[in-house]
């Protein structure tokens, strides 16, 4: 049966995601609250073709391989509730996710959305309707963090941004960048795509007026916006040049594939996109100019 998510009640399960609570009020009628379902599609081989209109005949064979993900937490976005005038609802749980990745852990995926709470389905009498979405096993981030311990301080921090995160996002165009970067680089095969993308955003929003010494004014910029003249911004200078050295042989052909150049370039990204959101702002020029040469 063919559903609108759009226009139900939506429960989307997410993976990686165990609450240190058993729920959340996010605000607008919005929850994230403790569940569970196992999900699997494992690969079975059929050797007779199908009679038109009919199965394969059997026997059928499996051959391993396949997905398979545990659900341990679901978001609920009520029917009603419409925070963004373009984002729709099935994207405020896309934006929900791509929080949480980016203030916990970055390989919590939203696999599978139903209309129907994934406890009560079980026992329900009407048919649940699902859409599979994030089934992608791929994460460069797997092996590189510990486990995670969740704070229910960064899921306050997502309620108190939430609207602000999607005014951003459907009113800037380097402030979305950041996010969609944030959101997919780790979702790539190789961690020099990875970093590719990540610069790409942190260009984005530095990228001097004029492009003369674009690898020092960049990176320049962005240590003058995140940490206060004096020593502290002299090493995230020097890290940064190191980190955008890395961009360019990513570049052009000659990538190290190192993880932790990845992993430190996300969470410089990270920092300015969170700052980004608390002010409520995306940086200028015209900032950029009076942090460097007043403050």
């Amino acid at each position: 049966m063919h559903w609108d998510p759009n226009n139900e009640d939506i429960y989307a399960g997410l993976t990686g995601l165990k609450l240190p609570f058993d729920e959340f009020d996010l605000g607008n009628g919005i929850v994230i609250s403790k569940t569970y379902a196992h999900v699997f599609g494992h690969y079975m081989a059929a050797f007779k073709q199908a009679p038109k209109g009919q199965h394969h005949p059997g026997p059928w064979k499996s051959i391993g391989g396949g997905i398979a993900f545990d659900i341990w937490a679901e978001i609920y976005l009520p029917r009603e509730t419409q925070l963004f005038k373009e984002i729709d609802r099935l994207n405020t749980t896309w934006l929900i996710t791509a929080l949480i990745r980016i203030k916990t852990c970055p390989f919590v995926k939203m696999p599978l959305i139903s209309n129907m709470k994934f406890k009560n389905i079980p026992e329900s009498q009407i048919e649940a309707n699902f859409h599979a979405l994030e089934t992608e096993s791929n994460n460069l981030f797997y092996n590189l963090i510990k486990p995670y311990e969740y704070k229910q301080d960064d899921f306050n921090w997502i309620k108190n941004n939430l609207i602000t995160v999607g005014n951003l996002f459907e009113k800037n165009h380097k402030y979305e960048l950041a996010l969609l970067s944030l959101d997919r680089a780790a979702t790539e095969n190789r961690y020099s795509l990875g970093l590719m993308i990540l610069w790409g955003a942190l260009e984005q929003i530095f990228f001097p007026d004029d492009k003369q010494e674009l690898s020092y004014r960049t990176t320049l910029i962005i240590a003058t916006y995140l940490k206060p003249k004096g020593s502290e911004r002299l090493t995230l200078f020097k890290k940064l040049r190191k980190l955008y050295g890395a961009r360019s042989k990513a570049a052009h052909g000659n990538p190290t594939e190192d993880s932790e150049e990845f992993k430190q370039t996300y969470f410089i990204l990270k920092e300015v996109f969170i700052k980004m959101t608390c002010e409520n702002k995306i940086p200028t020029t015209i900032d950029f100019e009076k942090q460097l040469l007043v403050e």
